[in-house]
């Protein structure tokens, strides 16, 4: 038995991708990567061949389905075309939220954490016009692509114009949020695998926001961006070491700054400019799934 995955979550973005590969993950036939977001299919640096990319799924060849959860895969071209060449017969579920929910919950996700620093509107804009491009992928404003990760229905046709139907189950985000039992139960059915009769409900990557972001991005990017103590560092201390210690300073900062309080509710004018972006999109979706989305009442 291979392997290499056989079992996609793409995406979308911010729509419930890691608590799905949570819930897919007790399953007794499945298998998860523990790294969620290997990107390995449009990402050549963290993973340098396909050999050290199977190597994240090694304790999983005895399993019946072996997952890859990187929610960015659906916004790029060439994700779709290179895993039809290596895992031709693999299963895509792919969970959608209202884009326009999605680009917001993305951009306070972002900003709650100090990477975000100019005004929602302005930083949508920026996005518009850029193709999806992963070695220019930043967290920083001018390195996201908020709006290309919601064009669902141009993401979608290049899976199905490489995929069979029958491997492509499409889910929605309230559906994993308001019925996780069923909704899991139905990704395990399209599986052909047995149905479980409950789970740990599940709530992961919260978009949080945190008593102080710029302190926050400062120290980060002081860690993490190029400076003279860094290089100082680099050569004195493994990489393995460091980086451990990098996430154990970073993790406890944002336990240390993490707050109960919601991102700001969207105004209807901007619920409104956001759906004029995505209308031919999601009419697309709707033509492409034949599914209609009848909560997404932005787009009926």
């Amino acid at each position: 038995m291979s392997d290499l995955p056989n079992l996609y979550i793409p995406g979308a973005m911010k729509s419930g991708t890691s608590s799905l590969w949570k819930y897919l993950d007790t399953h007794p036939d499945i298998f998860m990567s523990e790294i969620k977001e290997p990107s390995f299919w449009i990402d050549d640096k963290k993973y340098p061949d396909l050999e050290s990319y199977r190597m994240l799924f090694r304790n999983g060849s005895n399993h019946l389905y072996r997952g890859d959860a990187s929610a960015m895969y659906m916004a790029f071209d060439t994700f779709a075309e290179r895993i039809k060449i290596h895992t031709p017969d693999a299963k895509l579920i792919c969970i959608l939220r209202n884009p326009i929910d999605r680009v917001w919950s993305h951009y306070w996700f972002l900003r709650g954490r100090g990477f975000a620093r100019m005004p929602f509107k302005e930083t949508f804009l920026e996005s518009v016009n850029a193709t999806p491009d992963f070695s220019q992928l930043s967290i920083t404003d001018k390195g996201q692509y908020y709006y290309s990760f919601g064009l669902y229905g141009r993401s979608l046709s290049r899976i199905y114009d490489k995929f069979d139907r029958a491997n492509i189950l499409i889910l929605e985000t309230n559906q994993l949020k308001n019925f996780p039992l069923e909704t899991v139960n139905a990704c395990f059915r399209f599986l052909n695998l047995s149905e479980l009769k409950e789970i740990a409900e599940e709530n992961l990557n919260p978009t949080i926001l945190l008593s102080d972001p710029d302190a926050y991005y400062k120290r980060l990017n002081f860690m993490y961006g190029n400076n003279p103590f860094k290089s100082l560092l680099k050569n004195i201390i493994p990489k393995s070491f460091g980086q451990k210690f990098r996430k154990g300073i970073s993790d406890t900062l944002y336990a240390a700054m993490t707050t109960k309080q919601a991102y700001p509710a969207m105004t209807v004018e901007e619920r409104n400019w956001l759906a004029s972006y995505y209308r031919d999109d999601v009419a697309l979706l709707k033509q492409v799934t034949g599914m209609s989305f009848p909560e997404w009442q932005d787009f009926i």
